[in-house]
């Protein structure tokens, strides 16, 4: 984490998907009773929740986890700073201004460089969830030389079919038009192949 530089001149970042970001956070700490600190690390990709244990059912840390890990997909996949790999103190000042501006900063520290808020009051007894923001990247496979080793059954169907009717159309209308003899069987056995 880096430390919160107030004199430091930060670039303006959309301020929606900040203040979205850190009112989702804010919102899951005060509706979720033994739930104390919530984090988006936005090198990592990581949403990351610590709780009592005695206090919050594993099922509501799940349920609260999702909704977020959901909600919070969208805002980080448009960040600008993901793709760096890093977090800056810009989502931290963000968070500090959403915060003030509810007046809550008595019940809850931010910690700067990342997108956390926590409860200033924690139990002695911790536990830690952390679950991924995006979806697993996919394997990236090597490129066929081919297309058609590339295109799902649906869109090969397509394409025959397509052959298929043109080979049956060039056939009928080659043997109505006088072509030579082998053309129109050549286009019919093609189209049914």
């Amino acid at each position: 984490m880096t430390t919160l530089d107030l004199q430091q001149q930060h670039t303006h970042h959309e301020p929606g998907a900040l203040n979205r970001c850190a009112a989702m956070l804010y919102n899951a700490l005060a509706r979720t009773a033994g739930l104390f600190s919530a984090e988006v690390d936005t090198a990592r990709g990581e949403l990351i929740l610590e709780y009592d244990p005695n206090t919050l059912l594993e099922s509501e840390l799940q349920a609260v986890a999702s909704s977020l890990a959901t909600d919070l997909d969208s805002p980080f996949q448009q960040c600008i700073n993901r793709a760096g790999g890093y977090a800056c103190t810009a989502c931290a000042d963000a968070l500090k201004l959403e915060l003030d501006r509810r007046g809550r900063l008595d019940d809850f520290t931010v910690h700067p460089g990342r997108m956390a808020v926590s409860r200033t009051t924690a139990p002695a007894e911790r536990a830690r969830l952390i679950r991924s923001l995006a979806a697993p990247p996919e394997e990236v496979q090597e490129k066929s030389r081919w297309p058609w080793d590339r295109w799902d059954p649906l869109h090969k169907q397509a394409v025959l079919t397509a052959i298929t009717a043109l080979g049956i159309a060039v056939g009928w209308i080659g043997g109505a038009a006088g072509l030579p003899q082998p053309w129109p069987q050549v286009a019919y056995v093609v189209a049914y192949l």
